[in-house]
This record gives C-alpha cells, sequence and structure tokens, in this order.
C-alpha cells in the first residue's frame, strides 16, 4: 500500500490524513466484508479504521 498510495515510505491516512509507515498503516476495505483486492482497499490509521468498521458513510470528524 506505500507504493500503490504513498511515496513508497509513507502514505497518508484515507480518513484523518495522518502520515502511515509500514509499521502503522492498516488495510481498509471500502465494501466491509469486501475482497482485500487492491480496488477495495485503501490506507487507513487503526483509530479510523476500528472506528468506520461497517460503516461504510462514515466520515472522519476533527475534535474541538
Amino acid at each position: 500500500m506505500l507504493s500503490h498510495f504513498g511515496n513508497g515510505t509513507e502514505v497518508s491516512c484515507t480518513h484523518c490524513e495522518q502520515t502511515l509507515e509500514y509499521s502503522t498503516v492498516e488495510a481498509d476495505r471500502i465494501q466491509p466484508g469486501g475482497s482485500y483486492r487492491r480496488e477495495n482497499i485503501q490506507p487507513s490509521c487503526r483509530r479510523c479504521n476500528a472506528q468506520r468498521a461497517d460503516d461504510v458513510t462514515w466520515v472522519y470528524i476533527t475534535e474541538g
């Protein structure tokens, strides 16, 4: 995912734009329960991936 969505070393979380590296990026499935094929995944941080869960309409909202 780092190469496909980022610069090969880093990528931004699709939702909150946090910079992620190999050890922190997660494959967030766009269609929950679907495949992990390239067209159905997006880079996500752990926090956003867990909060989004199976809600395809979930949108990251900044605090404050």
